[in-house]
């Protein structure tokens, strides 16, 4: 029987794949610009929020959706991960998670291409999960 929230982790899905393809493609195409969107994770309040809402919905819509994916364990594996981090950041003060960022994002900055490269395989990975999977 089909749910009506089926569909929408599927959708959800599909927008992730689609933020991380064009995020890849970003840090390949315009490497600046990729290097300022990443800056600015965590430097306020509201956008520490919004992360972590974003990361928890990802994190359903990749559980819920496992059940129909051609890579089940991987895709559950990868919502608990994801859920536990979060939960992490979220009872954490807001500010060491913007320490963090503050820290971590310029480290890795240098090495913008393989990690672009890395996200759009994975948005890849996630749209094919999608197209070969689904309720039925």
């Amino acid at each position: 029987m089909l749910d009506l929230l089926d569909p929408l982790a599927g959708a959800l899905l599909v927008l992730a794949g689609v933020y991380l393809l064009t995020l890849g493609t970003l840090a390949w195409v315009r490497p600046a610009g990729a290097a300022r969107y990443l800056l600015g994770f965590a430097t306020t309040p509201a956008r520490h929020a919004l992360e972590l809402t974003l990361r928890l919905l990802l994190a359903w819509a990749l559980w819920r959706w496992s059940a129909y994916s051609p890579w089940p364990e991987a895709l559950a594996g990868a919502a608990g991960v994801l859920s536990v981090t979060t939960v992490g950041l979220a009872v954490l003060p807001w500010r060491w998670h913007q320490r963090f960022a503050a820290w971590s994002v310029p480290r890795a900055l240098p090495h913008l291409r393989p990690i672009g490269l890395a996200s759009a395989a994975m948005g890849l990975l996630l749209l094919v999960a999608v197209a070969r999977g689904g309720p039925g």
